[in-house]
C-alpha cells in the first residue's frame, strides 16, 4: 500500500479512509511491530495529502518512541523524521 501511494493518486475520500485505518493500527497498543511500521510508512505517504496527518505526525512519532523496537528506532532516526 505504501508503495502504491507513491505511484497512484486515490480520490480524497479513499485516501482519508486509508489514513484513518493506518493511524488506528499505528496507535493501537496490541498491533504487531511489522504492522505498525507499515502503517507509519502509509501515513508518511499521506502527509501533504491528508491535512490531519500532518497535524498528528509528531504525536504519532512520539507514540512510536514508547517501547520502540530496533526496527522502529531505526526508522525514527532516519526516514520518519524527514
Amino acid at each position: 500500500m505504501a508503495d502504491l501511494l507513491e505511484r497512484l493518486s486515490p480520490d480524497t475520500q479513499s485516501l482519508e479512509e486509508i489514513a484513518e485505518t493506518a493511524a488506528g493500527w499505528a496507535a493501537a497498543p496490541g498491533t504487531k511491530i511489522a504492522v505498525r511500521i507499515w502503517a507509519m510508512e502509509v501515513l508518511k505517504r499521506c502527509r501533504g495529502r491528508v491535512a490531519w496527518v500532518d497535524d498528528a505526525w509528531e504525536d504519532l512519532l512520539e507514540l512510536q518512541m514508547q517501547g520502540a523496537s530496533p526496527g522502529i528506532e531505526k526508522r525514527l532516526r532516519h526516514s520518519w523524521r524527514r
